[in-house]
């Protein structure tokens, strides 16, 4: 089991907590008009932002991509795109920034990925990884 049951007992008190207090902006239009209520307060459904998904990725590396069109070719076409930095999309305006984070209490989960050495037994250099050994 990734998460003990007293932390997933925990994040669903928070996220209920969110819910609550998000609905406590309610609004009092008696019409139905979307937007802001007569208190003035801003609800989450009257906010659009523009954003991206997965907005750290980079591009996986051709003998990853390679290796995994081995086994199934649509999964390695879903992969194979990249965002640019996330500098460049916060100047551009995204204010949507989506983080994938995982639960590794012990560390060391993500310290030496397989893709490293598909990546090597292709005769290649990999990109930098944990140069620092701080994922170890």
């Amino acid at each position: 089991m990734l998460l003990s049951r007293n932390r997933i007992y925990i994040l669903c008190w928070r996220a209920l907590f969110f819910v609550l207090l998000l609905s406590s902006c309610t609004s009092d239009n008696s019409d139905d008009t979307p937007g802001p209520g007569d208190d003035g307060c801003l609800c989450l459904n009257d906010i659009q932002v523009i954003g991206s998904h997965n907005s750290y990725k980079i591009a996986v590396e051709e003998p990853i991509l390679n290796f995994i069109d081995q086994f199934d070719p649509s999964l390695s076409s879903g992969l194979e795109y990249e965002h640019i930095p996330l500098e460049e999309q916060l100047a551009l305006g995204l204010r949507n920034l989506e983080f994938d984070v995982f639960y590794d209490p012990d560390g060391g989960r993500y310290a030496n990925p397989r893709g490293l050495e598909i990546v090597e037994d292709a005769g290649i250099t990999p990109l930098p990884y944990n140069e620092n050994n701080e994922l170890e």
